[in-house]
């Protein structure tokens, strides 16, 4: 898998400059030509490693709406 160490940097820019969802980030790597078997070792490593979180995710994009007057 030499796609692998490239499609890990890759995720963790993305990640670095926002917090992505498992799905915005794998959607985000197939539009970049990075194949579905590489694209799910990516997510499995950044999720083991705790840089991938939808938990996390979902409870900032909340947390931002209700302080930009978006509410629910």
């Amino acid at each position: 898998m030499e796609e692998l160490p490239a499609a890990v940097a890759m995720a963790v820019r993305l990640l670095a400059r926002r917090d992505h969802s498992t799905s915005e980030l794998e959607q985000k790597l197939t539009r970049r030509g990075v194949a579905p078997a590489t694209v799910a070792a990516v997510v499995a490593r950044l999720t083991d490693k705790g840089y991938l979180d939808d938990r996390r995710f979902a409870r900032r994009w909340a947390e931002a709406a209700v302080e930009a007057g978006r509410g629910f």
